[in-house]
């Protein structure tokens, strides 16, 4: 850990031979010079890389200049803001404001968003409501595979949140399941969709035909059945035939 004497020094020499930057995507800080004992202790206390510069026009010295690149550095930055001048803490409040706005995770906030949240939303709808994904992603001009990754979460998790907490259910919107041993694994139906299918099966209903129309592999419902995954789910459906049993 950096004691605030070693804090102070790199702040000082940021402020001074120091330039905070974001290139493209990604913010940095860059300290060009000749001496790269000084640069070393830099990169001893907080990392990056020192890369040798084409030679001073001005002299024969060589020119070394050490660099930190991302979170990092952004770290690094916000760090030391208190103690930096007006000018480089206008820097880095942009740099902020810039890395925010490419790394947001609210859809539309994020650079390289095409598609408005109320868009994306109304197409996972659409596709939760059974119509055909390769149609929905047509009509809103989106790839498949990033409207499987919407309703997976994988992508632009608000969206997921957002669905989720007006009520949605369906083997598109993930949750959590837990296996027998305790081990976490996806869950894509609700508990009241997974026993309707399981007591289908124990009145008689081939499996496949129950997997097929709920969208999910045989092996899934019988997996339930044995108790492997959900377990839970088992003992309601044990819980609900005895009730049966007991009225009949």
């Amino acid at each position: 850990m950096m004691s605030y004497v070693q804090l102070g020094w790199i702040a000082g020499f940021i402020e001074g031979d120091g330039y905070c930057f974001f290139q493209k995507t990604t913010p940095g800080i860059s300290i060009r010079q000749c001496n790269r004992q000084s640069l070393e202790q830099v990169m001893a206390l907080i990392g990056g890389r020192i890369y040798p510069m084409k030679m001073s026009a001005l002299g024969r010295k060589p020119i070394f200049e050490w660099r930190l690149w991302g979170a990092r550095a952004l770290g690094v930055m916000m760090t030391i803001y208190p103690v930096m001048s007006v000018e480089k803490q206008g820097q880095i409040r942009a740099i902020i404001a810039k890395w925010k706005l490419v790394r947001g995770t609210h859809g539309e906030q994020h650079a390289k968003v095409r598609t408005k949240d109320v868009d994306a939303l109304e197409a996972m709808r659409l596709v939760i409501a059974g119509t055909s994904m390769d149609d929905v992603a047509r009509q809103f001009d989106v790839d498949r595979s990033l409207l499987q990754n919407w309703l997976a979460g994988k992508w632009r998790k608000n969206l997921l949140e957002t669905l989720q907490a007006e009520g949605y259910h369906s083997r598109w919107v993930s949750a959590e399941g837990q296996c027998a041993d305790g081990r976490r694994v996806p869950q894509r139906l609700a508990d009241s969709d997974a026993l309707a299918a399981m007591h289908r099966v124990q009145n008689g209903e081939s499996m496949n035909t129950v997997a097929a129309s709920i969208g999910v592999n045989h092996g899934v419902i019988s997996q339930w059945l044995s108790g492997a995954h959900r377990p839970g789910l088992l003992a309601q459906l044990t819980t609900s035939m005895k009730k049966e049993d007991s009225l009949s």
